[in-house]
């Protein structure tokens, strides 16, 4: 189930049609993979995204965090971070 529901995030057609892709930037790496260490580091996680957006002029990108707190909220959100766009998987 895990297996699937990363699938259709990263692989839908929607990723694959959209504008980064379409812009030549499918090069480009556009989901990154961290490990949950707090909120503090999650900040700075967010931050170094950010920076990265800006210096590849991309607006969105896919974010997959491990998360082994046992009372962790695991699933997909959207989050708006300096005008740019991160779709969080957290499992």
């Amino acid at each position: 189930m895990f297996e699937t529901r990363l699938y259709n995030l990263f692989l839908s057609e929607d990723l694959l049609k959209s504008k980064n892709y379409a812009a030549g930037r499918a090069d480009k790496n556009q989901i990154e993979m961290k490990i949950w260490h707090g909120e503090e580091y999650n900040k700075r996680g967010r931050e170094q995204l950010s920076a990265y957006l800006d210096y590849y002029q991309v607006k969105e990108v896919y974010l997959l965090s491990f998360n082994f707190n046992k009372k962790k909220t695991r699933g997909i959100r959207e989050i708006a971070w300096e005008g740019k766009k991160i779709v969080e998987a957290v499992v």
